[in-house]
């Protein structure tokens, strides 16, 4: 059950074990229920707002997943990920909203909120102030933070109508066509 992404929780009551630990100790995860798991929680988006995720299916499938798995290091940023390979040096340094190897997920949506509200006041300031090159670099910036907030939403409102479908614990005690326990 728990390779059909049915919660702990559930299968412990289903079960009726005593203790989330019991059911823990049964529950087998396949690698593949592993690799699902880690693609949908590694989904992001460059500064034009478009998904980047690993290939779902395909001969770049392995390749992509086991450079993940290696590859956990990458450089952290405040509000996103660097995408260069760790051995390149940033070309960009703070410009990250203008490189093409910026990667960014929900989990930084608050920081991208505030910087585009910070962006927003300063380029008002910028516009009363007639400040051609600043108004440039802050459209730009803001042109950015937008598209990025618009592709998270995306990526989130896609896990929504996954998540949506409903369950019925009915099914659970019809017979498994496997040979797992949990």
């Amino acid at each position: 059950m728990v390779n059909e992404n049915i919660p702990v929780t559930v299968i412990q009551d289903v079960l009726d074990h005593g203790s989330i630990e019991m059911t823990a100790r049964y529950a087998r995860m396949r690698e593949e229920t592993v690799r699902q798991a880690v693609k949908r929680w590694h989904e992001r988006v460059n500064i034009r707002g478009e998904r980047i995720a690993l290939p779902v299916d395909g001969p770049l499938e392995q390749a992509a997943w086991m450079k993940e798995r290696i590859a956990r290091a990458k450089q952290a940023l405040p509000n996103g990920y660097c995408g260069l390979p760790l051995v390149q040096s940033c070309p960009h340094p703070n410009a990250c909203l203008s490189c093409e190897s910026f990667l960014t997920d929900g989990s930084f949506r608050s920081v991208h909120q505030q910087q585009q509200a910070e962006t927003r006041r300063l380029l008002e300031k910028a516009r009363k102030n007639n400040s051609v090159r600043l108004i440039e670099v802050l459209e730009r910036d803001e042109h950015s933070l937008t598209r990025i907030l618009e592709g998270i939403d995306q990526i989130e409102a896609d896990r929504a109508d996954a998540a949506g479908e409903e369950l019925d614990l009915r099914d659970l005690a019809a017979p498994a066509e496997s040979n797992e326990v949990a």
